[in-house]
């Protein structure tokens, strides 16, 4: 069926990175050395999504450097989800707990004498963004990578037990964001920025909601225009399962949460400003939490330019 984004999205400007081609040309070579796209298949798959240009919509403002990082940010997250959702691993819960943990012993904890492919490649990424970020930034980063694989393990879990239960409304959304990973794409925003949020301002009621309804964005976006029979985290099909619709009346749903969410996120963004006016925020500060809302602003905005191009259930060739 065809599926028309809320206006209140596509009407907010789209702006992209000059820089896209180089990070394009970069990521794929970075990619080759590192091993992600290892098979004719993986290179092939990479060079359709073209990842360069989803980036430069997504951080417009990146410098070249920045852009190439958050690239390669991209592609590690697209070869993981390549890697751990098809074929028979994509069923196999324990073995998935095995690679990712040992991915994440590798890249935080330490270096493994044979890492994987997404080991080595998480690992440069992580040396890369450390170079100019602090620790406390680091260690968000950690539990957004860890978020997501659980959610992956769970995932595993889920498609080996069969058919899943609704659940709880709250429970799934949880896992539907630290499953699709946007939580770790939009760390980097704070390294475009050049400025890691003290706790203070990145755990406040008003950033937190624009993160929240960000990754929501990212998210839905995603699930109207991607639909798989293993997708255990897919909106559309938990609004199906749970309210007991069509898969046509949960595409109407989702695409009202779509509009909701934008509306909910204009609101948070214009009452940013009166807020830290009451935290007598330093005016350095203050610029910098609101280039960061902007940021995510452009983040949704960029991805859901990406992903509406690619007109898919599963990522074909890019049209442009």
């Amino acid at each position: 069926m065809p599926i028309d984004l809320p206006k209140v999205l596509t009407a907010i400007e789209v702006s992209e990175n000059p820089y896209a081609d180089e990070a394009e040309a970069h990521t794929r070579a970075w990619a080759r050395e590192l091993g992600l796209d290892a098979d004719s298949r993986s290179a092939a798959r990479l060079a359709q999504v073209r990842l360069g240009w989803y980036s430069g919509l997504c951080w417009p403002t990146a410098s070249a450097e920045q852009l190439k990082l958050c690239t390669d940010v991209a592609t590690w997250l697209f070869s993981a989800d390549d890697y751990f959702d098809q074929g028979e691993l994509a069923h196999q819960p324990d073995e998935v707990e095995h690679i990712a943990g040992a991915i994440h012993q590798h890249v935080f904890r330490a270096p493994q004498p044979e890492p994987s492919a997404l080991a080595w490649a998480l690992s440069d990424i992580y040396s890369r963004a450390q170079a100019t970020m602090p620790l406390f930034w680091s260690r968000r980063l950690e539990r957004h990578v860890a978020g997501f694989f659980d959610a992956t393990v769970k995932a595993a879990a889920f498609r080996s037990a069969g058919p899943q239960p609704a659940g709880e409304p709250d429970d799934f959304l949880a896992l539907w964001r630290d499953y699709h990973a946007f939580w770790i794409a939009l760390d980097f925003s704070e390294v475009v920025l050049g400025h890691a949020f003290p706790a203070a301002i990145y755990h406040s009621p008003p950033i937190q909601e624009l993160v929240r309804l960000t990754v929501n964005l990212s998210c839905v976006v995603n699930d109207l225009f991607s639909l798989q029979d293993n997708d255990v985290f897919n909106l559309r099909l938990h609004l199906q399962r749970s309210r007991g619709c069509t898969l046509e009346e949960a595409t109407a749903q989702a695409c009202a949460l779509a509009d909701e969410w934008t509306a909910q996120f204009h609101a948070a963004y214009a009452g940013l400003p009166q807020f830290l006016d009451r935290l007598h925020s330093p005016a350095e500060t203050r610029a910098h939490a609101l280039d960061y809302a902007d940021g995510l602003r452009a983040a949704f905005r960029g991805n859901a330019e990406w992903t509406t191009a690619m007109q898919t259930a599963r990522y074909k060739a890019a049209v442009r």
